[in-house]
């Protein structure tokens, strides 16, 4: 494999421990069972691209979210933390809205509360042609609710599915 081709696949996993939340040894495991032409160095350089992606995670939020080692050891064991629980763990500045989050920002980094705020969605490709919901729409025409109310559902999970991974921002309830 080539380099490329490495980053490639270290992509492939951590998209993996992202969307299906596994641990990385296990999803590493079964890239290699889906990759059978991998090499034993080629699986060991895709392992330490994901390794040093954690690495360079931990580093981050260690510095941004100012923690010690003994803070940061109780935050990257594979737990997922409601707001509350992230509060005094320190992952979380203030919990709740729009509002909260304007007046934290003015508080804390001294941005006017004026500044307009800009509600922004990643949209996937097809989310963006709007392919899904015109399939739903024709399926519903023709009398296909079921098959309908399937891409209507997926729609809705891609439209739900946030923001997540090794980049994080306001993701405040909605309170309008």
């Amino acid at each position: 494999m080539t380099p490329a081709a490495h980053v490639s696949a270290a992509i492939e996993v951590l998209d993996a421990l992202a969307q299906r939340r596994r641990p990385a040894a296990d999803a590493l495991k079964d890239w290699g069972a889906s990759h059978r032409f991998a090499g034993s160095k080629d699986r060991a350089a895709i392992a330490s691209l994901v390794a040093d992606s954690y690495t360079w995670f931990k580093e981050l939020v260690r510095d941004r979210r100012k923690l010690d080692d003994a803070e940061l050891a109780k935050v990257t064991d594979g737990r997922v933390f409601t707001a509350r629980q992230g509060l005094p763990l320190k992952l979380v500045d203030v919990i709740g809205g729009e509002r909260e989050a304007i007046a934290w920002l003015e508080t804390n980094k001294k941005l006017d509360k004026d500044l307009p705020v800009r509600d922004w969605k990643k949209k996937t490709s097809i989310e963006r042609l709007g392919l899904v919901e015109g399939a739903a729409g024709v399926a519903r025409a023709f009398g296909l609710d079921a098959a309908a109310g399937l891409l209507e559902q997926a729609a809705g999970a891609e439209r739900s599915a946030g923001l997540d991974g090794l980049l994080a921002i306001w993701q405040g309830s909605d309170t309008r």
